[in-house]
């Protein structure tokens, strides 16, 4: 049950990886970094994760840049104030735990790097988390 688990939430995770768009980010190629917070009594945590992404200007003007909600999903809340973004969303998932809901805030202060923390609960109970930096490292080739 853990391993199934565990596997669902690390596909949301990277999805959430890549989630609320920040309103000023610069197009190119970013340098993306997610460390995982594991659920309690998971007796390990796994290496942060380094991607590569190139986001164009249309995908960053259309919002589809960062903001992807992964399927059986549902966004609940997205809000901008300022260089932050706010969202939560929530899914629907098999098994004991019931409905995932994923709350995540994302600041851009330059426009060429962002912060974002994701934090995953279910029954009403924090289930792990993750958070994750990006880096604008050039252009796109």
């Amino acid at each position: 049950m853990k391993s199934s688990l565990l596997a669902a939430l690390t596909a949301l995770f990277l999805a959430a990886g890549a989630s609320a768009a920040a309103p000023r980010i610069q197009p190119g190629q970013w340098k993306v970094t997610s460390t995982m917070r594991m659920p309690p009594g998971v007796p390990f945590t796994p290496p942060p994760t380094t991607r590569v992404m190139c986001y164009s200007k249309k995908d960053i003007d259309s919002g589809k840049a960062l903001h992807k909600i992964p399927g059986k999903c549902h966004e609940d809340s997205y809000q901008v104030k300022g260089n932050t973004v706010s969202w939560k969303i929530s899914c629907k998932t098999k098994g004991r735990g019931g409905p995932l809901t994923m709350i995540g805030k994302l600041t851009s202060a330059s426009g060429t790097s962002y912060e974002e923390t994701v934090t995953n609960e279910q029954g009403g109970r924090v289930v792990g988390g993750m958070k994750i930096s990006g880096k604008r490292v050039g252009n796109c080739p």
